[in-house]
């Protein structure tokens, strides 16, 4: 039951987070989150919009909104957004073991070199003394 509520909330927090985005975009903040600085200060400026300034036409907004209301009705598939920090990490173990400065896959090479991270990531450190023994 608190699992159920605890993903009802989340839901709902990423669909007004959602919902939001458009209308703060054209200079409506009054759905914004704390996070808004417009709401703090008024001469704010938007860092990712031309000039800092609001985006401007009724047709513009009529039609952002349209798309961004359908992931604001798939909050529930959005709402776990997961982290990569594995996925990072494992490519990070792959880029110390295959450097891209180094042509390695025109060759078997590569295989080994991605298996060594595989091996790096699923038993540590400790792989290469296990591998001296085969």
């Amino acid at each position: 039951m608190t699992t159920t509520i605890l993903k009802i909330i989340i839901t709902t927090g990423v669909s007004a987070a959602i919902d939001s985005i458009v209308p703060h975009a054209f200079g409506e903040h009054s759905k914004c989150g704390e996070w808004c600085q417009f709401l703090k200060d008024e001469k704010a400026k938007h860092k990712s919009l031309p000039h800092g300034l609001d985006l401007k036409g009724d047709t513009l907004q009529t039609e952002l909104s349209s798309i961004f209301k359908i992931f604001s009705q798939n909050a529930g598939k959005l709402a776990p957004c997961g982290s990569t920090l594995a996925n990072e990490s494992f490519n990070n173990s792959v880029a110390s073991k295959a450097p891209k400065a180094r042509h390695y896959s025109g060759s078997e090479s590569l295989d080994y070199h991605v298996k060594a991270a595989a091996c790096q990531k699923n038993l540590g450190h400790s792989y290469v003394e296990k591998v001296r023994y085969l």
